[in-house]
């Protein structure tokens, strides 16, 4: 029998975790290391999975689980043991080291909610026909009849927008004519076609054609997989003859969250073609060496500015690519991202994720976690 109870550990300033009910419907997805959402006093909060369990602690109300953020895990099991390796160490709740392991949680969004209740729909009613006297200000009292007209609801935003101050709101709450409500929903993110070649010499035997063949370069060689329109763009081909290829199998697609970060201004960009010099070979065929070694190394390029330190960078990023690695390019301050991230780009296609940002740096935590192959990231 599948256990029925589960216990998750919270973002907040307490070391014990919290005991939550699993539904039935999800009892099949939540195991330790899962991420989940639960609800926590007047609000909901992202909590992880610690342990199973088959019962509740006596005298307590329990609370259910409302969503499981993820098919697979979060954490591992060795990543769950060192984040208890943490907490107890550093004396710290175990619920804020799985927060500091974690990304940002992008794809949920809250939202504060103003809720009128039984008691306050009476009043409201009341003093919209003129029946009841009330010790409410005027300002009190035409907030409690614009949320009945809201039919009871109304989105929080700021106070000058609901037209009320603060302190009007809380004594509204405290004499339990209204009640504040945090609701967590997923948000809708925008999604493109990424095209990638599948392989194939051509169909039934028969060579490619002209464009066929600079597709196949694009993909295979120059670039990586692109997103459609910028494939469009580049190979300077019609949507019709990208959809045909992929009927005969020579591509293939997949859709991926378009990151909301990303620098528009890169799309089409092709950087200029260098040839190594004397020293920028010499300082790269130092690099392939230990790579051909195969363990670990430090190597420090000296150069001043415009030397040619970032070409040397990119080829040996382009080595360990073909070696089947990955690789980070950690860079010195933010004004130089976009820059770098264009040129990262323009070499490597639709292997790169940029991280900067707490959007970037969910989306590159999960494409790391998914076996993404390189990363550009902002020094702190």
């Amino acid at each position: 029998m599948s256990d029925s109870f589960c216990n998750v550990a919270l973002p907040v300033p307490l070391r014990n975790t919290f005991t939550y009910s699993i539904p039935e419907a999800l009892r099949a997805q939540v195991q330790p290391g899962s991420r989940v959402l639960v609800p926590f006093r007047k609000k909901s909060l992202v909590g992880v999975v610690v342990e199973l369990a088959e019962t509740s602690p006596a005298e307590t109300k329990i609370r259910e689980i409302a969503k499981v953020l993820e098919l697979v895990p979060a954490l591992t099991p060795k990543l769950m043991e060192l984040a208890h390796w943490i907490a107890g160490y550093y004396l710290a709740p175990i619920g804020e080291v799985f927060r500091a392991m974690l990304p940002p949680v992008t794809e949920l969004t809250a939202r504060r909610q103003i809720l009128l209740t039984d008691t306050g729909k009476a009043l409201a009613t009341d003093l919209r026909q003129g029946k009841f006297l009330t010790e409410l200000s005027g300002s009190e009292a035409e907030f409690l009849q614009k949320l009945l007209e809201k039919k009871g609801l109304l989105q929080f935003a700021s106070y000058s927008r609901i037209g009320i101050e603060l302190d009007a709101l809380q004594r509204l709450q405290r004499r339990g004519y209204v009640q504040l409500r945090e609701t967590v929903q997923g948000r809708k993110r925008k999604v493109h076609n990424v095209i990638a070649w599948k392989g194939g010499a051509g169909v039934a035997g028969k060579p490619l054609a002209e464009k066929e063949v600079r597709i196949r370069a694009l993909l295979e060689t120059e670039r990586g997989p692109l997103p459609l329109p910028q494939l469009l763009k580049l190979a300077g081909v019609s949507r019709a003859l990208i959809e045909r290829m992929l009927r005969d199998g020579l591509l293939e697609t997949w859709e991926e969250p378009i990151d909301p970060a990303e620098d528009p201004f890169d799309v089409g960009y092709s950087p200029p073609a260098h040839s190594l010099n004397e020293s920028q070979e010499r300082a790269f065929s130092s690099i392939r060496a230990r790579f051909e070694l195969g363990e670990f190394g430090v190597q420090l390029i000296h150069g001043v500015t415009g030397s040619g330190k970032t070409e040397v960078y990119l080829r040996s990023v382009q080595e360990t690519l073909a070696r089947g690695k990955t690789a980070i390019v950690l860079v010195p301050e933010i004004a130089l991202t976009l820059w770098i991230g264009r040129q990262c780009r323009a070499w490597f296609g639709a292997h790169l994720r940029v991280s900067p940002f707490c959007t970037r740096r969910s989306a590159t935590w999960n494409a790391r976690a998914n076996g993404g192959a390189f990363e550009t990231a902002r020094r702190a």
